[in-house]
């Protein structure tokens, strides 16, 4: 073999090698651009979905749903309180506030007469649960309460 024949197939050789390493550098960088145009269109799905959220919001869309009532409870015994079930529409509860106010109409009673305690029973329902306890002197109260639960998107 002479020289030129052998400096052919060595500059063959390294040629070849140039080559597939700029091929694998091009496999890379196509990866690479894939996971690009991947990662972008989930993050503009995702700004996508915030600016609707964020379009809720602006139009006013916050509450989803309030329900309201009242109650008159009257307590009478010293050792057992007065217990009363509201039963409402359902509502999702990681989304939902209730609110209770209790009036003595004929006064002399404090917060320390009643107390509000909500529990979800295994239905399609919600319920929640009143209590008002009378007081130690066995005075006879009446309360009125006002409850109201919200909903919010």
């Amino acid at each position: 073999m002479n020289v030129f024949d052998m400096a052919s197939e060595t500059l063959q050789k390294a040629i070849k090698a140039v080559v597939d390493g700029i091929k694998t550098t091009t496999d890379t960088t196509k990866t690479s651009v894939d996971n690009i145009q991947s990662n972008t269109n989930t993050m503009n799905s995702n700004i996508n979905t915030l600016n609707a959220n964020v379009g809720t919001l602006l139009n006013g869309r916050v509450v989803k749903s309030v329900q309201r009532g009242t109650r008159i409870m009257t307590s009478h015994n010293l050792s057992a309180p007065v217990e009363e079930w509201v039963t409402i529409s359902p509502v999702a509860m990681n989304k939902s506030l209730v609110f209770a106010t209790f009036d003595f109409p004929r006064g002399g009673a404090s917060d320390q007469f009643y107390e509000l305690s909500s529990s979800i029973e295994a239905t399609n329902a919600l319920k929640f649960r009143m209590y008002m306890w009378n007081p130690p002197s066995g005075t006879t109260y009446t309360a009125q309460i006002s409850w109201q639960v919200i909903e919010f998107y």
